[in-house]
């Protein structure tokens, strides 16, 4: 599990949960409620932030379980990276697969059996490497403490 230090020394995160009712999951909610501290003290601050999810079915929330979490994620000054459609064309289709502008998702199936369609896999890692890119800018010009 991560814990407060975790999140100090990494220049950039990359946050997954699962959706419930269109939010974060409670537990992750705790987890940042215990991190308060870090919002206090502005440890977070500057650094870059992407969401990805995984819902039962393209109708369970997954968009708004990325907007949703993205307020908590402001409050300790993060910087929100997302998925621009110049970059992602996987997701301009009628095939029933996850992602957004917002973040990554996969429809994992009302039972959880579904295994990720490749395209979702592909724009993850695509959000992955922005995160990692932003995070990369910001220390070299030293806006990262």
């Amino acid at each position: 599990m991560a814990t407060n230090e975790d999140l100090r020394w990494a220049d950039g995160i990359v946050w997954g949960f699962p959706t419930y009712y269109g939010s974060m999951p409670a537990q992750v909610k705790l987890f940042l409620e215990f991190a308060g501290v870090l919002c206090a003290d502005g440890s977070l601050e500057g650094k870059p932030a992407g969401l990805l999810t995984s819902t039962g079915s393209i109708h369970t929330g997954h968009e708004a379980n990325v907007l949703t979490s993205m307020v908590p994620l402001f409050h300790f000054g993060m910087i929100m990276v997302g998925l621009p459609y110049s970059e992602n064309p996987e997701y301009l289709t009628a095939d029933p697969i996850g992602c957004s502008p917002y973040g990554a998702s996969t429809l994992a199936g009302p039972d959880s059996s579904l295994k990720p369609d490749e395209r979702e896999l592909v724009m993850a890692g695509r959000l992955g490497r922005r995160v990692a890119l932003c995070a990369e800018a910001l220390k070299a010009q030293s806006f990262l403490k």
